[in-house]
């Protein structure tokens, strides 16, 4: 359980980071779903997906030297566990999307029901399968439940609130690949040279992906700068 524990805290990185961008998300939201500026919101949490995708898959993608920094040679063999606790923390952050509709229509009671759900379904299939699988049984349970929540909430909006705010088939296709990709980073996680150009490649589409946020960024940091600049003379 030791091995686990070292890879599911270093799987939790990512979810400080998604629950930082969540946070930042939901004021936003809210303030547009109450103006009704519908497409802004579809059109924008597209990126803010889209970014979740690329941190799981740069979080998968340098597993092998995370949990070596971590924890040295004999925690090696944990490094299997990290895409499904990551693809499951993937799939809490896109279902949050759908929680934020039933949070703003105070329809708090459908995120208890999930919620339960989703729990009692993790302790059954933790029952089921680590004494046959062991402590790697415990992050794909883990993911798979966190999946079927994504489905749930996606239901909830969708077939019982009668809200159809995003772009469904973007949401889904993004984690779907994104489990698919992870699926060929497991592949080369003893092929380091492979890896290290996925890398590259996935970061080169990230900055190309993102590349009007980031001139964005650029630009205000310039003009902060050449405030500054003019404040000291």
């Amino acid at each position: 359980m030791g091995i686990y524990s070292l890879v599911y805290s270093y799987g939790l990185l990512l979810s400080v980071v998604t629950n930082a961008v969540a946070d930042g998300w939901l004021p936003w939201f809210h303030d547009n779903y109450f103006a009704e500026n519908f497409e802004e919101i579809k059109k924008n949490s597209q990126k803010v997906v889209l970014l979740g995708c690329f941190l799981s898959l740069a979080c998968i993608a340098l597993a092998p030297e995370a949990v070596w920094i971590l924890g040295g040679d004999e925690y090696m063999s944990g490094v299997y566990c990290v895409p499904p606790i990551v693809l499951g923390i993937l799939c809490q952050y896109v279902y949050t999307h759908y929680v934020n509709i039933e949070l703003h229509l105070k329809k708090t009671k459908y995120v208890s029901y999930g919620t339960i759900f989703a729990a009692v379904l993790n302790i059954v299939l933790n029952a089921v399968f680590i004494p046959m699988y062991g402590y790697t049984a415990a992050a794909y349970t883990t993911m798979f439940s966190y999946m079927c929540l994504l489905f749930v909430h996606y239901f909830i909006t969708r077939k019982v609130l009668k809200v159809n705010l995003y772009q469904n088939i973007f949401m889904f296709a993004s984690v779907f690949i994104t489990m698919a990709v992870a699926a060929v980073l497991m592949l080369t996680f003893e092929l380091n040279v492979v890896r290290y150009v996925l890398i590259i490649v996935g970061f080169t589409v990230f900055l190309w992906v993102f590349r009007e946020y980031i001139k964005k960024y650029l630009n205000r940091l310039k003009s902060k700068k050449v405030k500054e600049g003019n404040g000291n003379d």
